[in-house]
């Protein structure tokens, strides 16, 4: 096989990093994670938790670790001695929670000039195989807009406006399991008469980051961060603590 042309070589990596930046990532290949119990009809997970937010570091991979850090510069290097990451505030989220329905409310508020240790291919916007920095500042503003955006799917679940939020909603992860043969119209509908399952995490989802920045108030952002990009991250802290670099 014959050496790549620099401009097959450039098509390639922008391939790639459209790819693993999520901009063609479709619902057919998010897969269901709830089973239907035998005998039932199609319930919904509203009242059970779903979905989850779990509490620690959860896996190395297929998550999202989301954390207080404090920055020691204005604008961070790549230098992992100029962040601060602070785990025992950490939750875990899995990353199609994030990817269905977050994703409108990361790629918005994130700093695309705030780039960090980590980062392996040029993104311009959410890196989902990276870190991703939020000031507090902005994370007021996301949860204040989540918030109004749970209520307004209970008020109005059709208008307009919610289009662009609802267009990753997979209401596979709203009841037990999959239903053969449903329409767009009836994806649809399976989700605006779910929409509970929804709003409950969305409101579970400001909550408890709220609470983080309560607890952390010296803090100064959080960290959305892949979890297989935290493990090296992890193994790279420990390497610089045992090293002589300063």
């Amino acid at each position: 096989m014959g050496k790549l042309s620099e401009t097959d070589m450039k098509m390639l990596e922008k391939a790639a990093t459209e790819f693993l930046r999520g901009d063609n990532w479709k619902k057919l290949f998010l897969s269901p994670k709830m089973r239907r119990p035998k005998g039932q009809d199609y319930p919904s997970l509203k009242g059970k938790g779903y979905l989850e937010i779990l509490e620690g570091a959860y896996g190395d991979e297929y998550y999202f670790w989301i954390m207080p850090v404090k920055i020691f510069n204005a604008k961070p290097d790549g230098d992992l001695r100029n962040i601060e990451f602070f785990p025992k505030g950490q939750i875990s989220i899995d990353e199609d929670y994030i990817m269905c329905f977050l994703r409108v409310f990361v790629e918005k508020y994130l700093n695309k000039d705030f780039k960090v240790w980590g980062t392996h291919f040029d993104f311009e916007g959410f890196e989902w195989w990276g870190e991703n920095i939020y000031s507090y500042s902005d994370i007021k503003k996301m949860l204040k807009e989540i918030t109004e955006t749970a209520k307004l799917l209970e008020k109005d679940y059709d208008n307009p406006v919610l289009d662009k939020v609802k267009k990753d909603y997979n209401y596979h992860y709203l009841i037990y399991s999959h239903i053969p043969g449903l329409t767009e119209e009836g994806e649809n509908n399976v989700i605006k008469k779910n929409i509970g399952v929804v709003t409950d995490f969305y409101r579970r989802f400001v909550k408890r980051i709220e609470l983080m920045m309560k607890r952390y108030p010296d803090c100064t952002h959080i960290a959305f961060e892949y979890g297989l990009e935290g493990t090296f991250r992890m193994r790279e802290e420990e390497w610089l603590k045992k090293s002589k670099h300063p």
